[in-house]
């Protein structure tokens, strides 16, 4: 198997179905059905070349057949192969929406658009005045039969108040890891100017024709107490304890695995402020493993910055 390279003009994905090679059969190891979840909009069979097989110097395998699949390939996505169901899963991207081509045993190949679930935020773009979308990986799998696909991808808004970041599944509403709101390093610039303002001083000073207009209460003057009631001899309630404070936290970064078991897991990087007496935050860098979809943290190591 081999890609062709692409163009700037003309961007497209390029499948190459192999001939005699074992190679292809040992990764996908036998048949499988993909179901719906999806919509094939592409399909290829590897048919014996009625000419000559070429055979490029140092290949162990006799090329077929050349097939184009799509157009404007996403390069910053890439190929991310899984074997999962007897088949071999690749995760790809067309402009910024997911696909999935998988090929069997017999090296027959399928082209899938990925149908996303109505509660991806992947199901919206953005407009290139609002802002800009990176989508980085997709990862197929398959379980029971049923086509399961995550994204990894970064929404970054012109106006730097919102960011995304999140490794998600999807064809289901399943996030691993996210972070959608204003950048933590943004929300700490805007806390510093509003330090910097002067403060307003609201309170009109008295005038000779506004002192003439204050009056004095007269009810009640006669009644009032002389003196100050004794202090009550009960103690005084404690104050409850102040309560601590967590670290606030950004993902940065993240990226999806699926292993040959369906085992799915990712890694990241994140930015994370513990809070200190004066108020201030210190930032530091963690490197992280989430096992079991998402439901665990790890951390790999923490850089002080």
């Amino acid at each position: 198997m081999r890609t062709n390279r692409v163009t700037a003009v003309g961007l497209g994905l390029c499948i190459v179905a192999l001939f005699g090679c074992g190679k292809l059969k040992g990764l996908t190891g036998g048949g499988g059905a993909v179901e719906a979840g999806a919509t094939a909009v592409a399909s290829g069979s590897a048919a014996p070349a009625a000419e000559e097989a070429r055979i490029p110097e140092g290949a162990v395998c006799a090329v077929a057949e050349e097939k184009v699949w799509g157009k404007w390939a996403n390069r910053r996505t890439g190929l991310t192969p899984t074997k999962s169901g007897g088949k071999l899963l690749l995760g790809v991207a067309l402009g910024n929406r997911p696909y999935v081509l998988s090929f069997d045993a017999g090296g027959h190949g399928n082209l899938t658009k990925v149908a996303l679930h109505s509660g991806s935020s992947l199901a919206n773009e953005i407009p290139a005045k609002k802002g800009q979308r990176d989508l980085q990986r997709v990862t197929p799998s398959l379980s029971n039969g049923k086509l399961a696909v995550y994204a990894d991808y970064r929404d970054k808004y012109a106006d730097n108040q919102r960011r995304r970041i999140a490794c998600e599944q999807v064809t289901e509403r399943q996030a691993l890891l996210v972070f959608d709101g204003k950048p933590l390093l943004e929300r700490e610039k805007e806390k510093e100017k509003e330090k910097e303002k002067p403060a307003a001083d609201t309170a009109k000073p008295a005038t000779p024709s506004m002192v003439g207009r204050l009056k004095l209460p007269t009810r009640g003057i006669q009644n009032a107490p002389s003196a100050a009631p004794p202090a009550s001899s009960a103690p005084a309630a404690e104050a409850p304890p102040e309560r601590a404070q967590r670290p606030i936290r950004e993902v940065r970064d993240c990226r999806t695995f699926v292993d040959s078991d369906g085992a799915v897991w990712a890694v990241g990087s994140e930015l994370v402020g513990s809070p200190q007496p004066d108020g201030s935050h210190k930032w530091s860098m963690r490197f992280f493993a989430a096992p079991d979809a998402g439901r665990g943290f790890v951390t790999l190591m923490s850089v002080p910055l």
